[in-house]
Parts: structure tokens; sequence; C-alpha cells
């Protein structure tokens, strides 16, 4: 049987019934497709290999749902579904970007020592590098420049006035970096 000369609707509706040889006819048409989806993607760390197995998984799951009554539209069908497994890939990497690398530390952990140390003059020298240290990861990891900004001169024991007039905002800007900060500092 020539396969090459048979409609995508007949080929689909062999594929279904597990004919490998028009899955690979139908593979073989719509190849560009996969590549032209893929050489459009640059936000995905897939490889050309890697992308084309992700492409034949698509088409092997939609064959298997594809309406064969319509004889029409399975090109159109394919894209769509193709476009929208490189969505998820992208969403699950970006997904996976976001997480810490180490697990993040919460000033709640410390409990009132915390804020014993640094104001108690007969700490230990140790204790107070490590809880500045730990202080200084969260604000660089978590703290956006104006929440820095904040701790920084709430630290340095400037009322709201001032900061601010320092950091140009108002009272509700004041207060809604100030409930960030805690939030981050709670995770």
């Amino acid at each position: 049987m020539d396969y090459s000369k048979l409609t995508d609707w007949q080929l689909v509706a062999m594929a279904k019934d597990s004919d490998v040889q028009a899955f690979n006819e139908v593979a073989g048409r719509y190849r560009p497709l996969i590549i032209s989806i893929h050489s459009k993607t640059q936000a995905l760390d897939l490889d050309f290999d890697d992308w084309f197995q992700e492409g034949m998984l698509v088409l092997w799951k939609i064959i298997g749902h594809f309406n064969i009554a319509r004889e029409r539209a399975f090109g159109s069908y394919l894209k769509r579904a193709l476009i929208n497994r490189r969505r998820d890939l992208i969403r699950r990497e970006n997904a996976l970007k976001r997480k810490a690398d180490e697990p993040l530390l919460s000033l709640d952990s410390f409990g009132d020592g915390m804020s014993m140390t640094m104001m108690d003059a007969l700490a230990l020298p140790d204790d107070v590098a490590m809880v500045r240290e730990n202080n200084i990861v969260v604000l660089r990891d978590l703290c956006s420049k104006r929440e820095r900004a904040l701790v920084v001169l709430t630290i340095l024991g400037k009322n709201d006035e001032e900061i601010m007039a320092l950091l140009h905002i108002d009272k509700n800007q004041l207060h809604n970096t100030r409930e960030r900060v805690r939030q981050k500092f709670h995770r």
C-alpha cells in the first residue's frame, strides 16, 4: 500500500488501529510543523531531539483523540496541541526557576532570641555574626530595593515620617511595603 497517497484522516484512522507505517507517514508529513514550532521557542531549554520526541508523543496522543469523521483540520488540531504542549513545558520550566535553591529562613524560627541576640551586648560574636549573615541572605534573595531600604531605615531607628520622606512614598505604600517584608520573612 502506498501511504503517501492517502489523506491525513485516512492515515490517522489507520494509525488509530495501531498501523505503525501510517503513524510514520503522518509523522513525516508534520515533521516541518514540529521543527517550525521548535524554532520559534527561545524560552524553552530543550534541544531539538527532546522537542521532537515531545512532538511525537503529542502526535500519538492526539491521533487517539482525533475525530476521524471530520475528515479535515488534522494539521491545525496538531498545531494547537503542539503549541499547548510547548506552553506547558515553558510554564513548568519557569515554575522550577522560581523555586529557592536553599531552604528559606524565617525570623520566627529564631523566636524572641533573634531580637535579643542583636540587642544583647553580652551575646557571643559568633551568634551576632550568624544572625547578621542570615538576615543579609534573606534581604538579598527575597526583598526588592524598596523593601531592603525600608528594613535598613527601620534598623537605623527612623520613624515612619522619615522613612516616607526618604523613600518618597505615602502612608499606604509604606504599609504595603512593610507587609510584603513581613510576609517574606514569615515564609
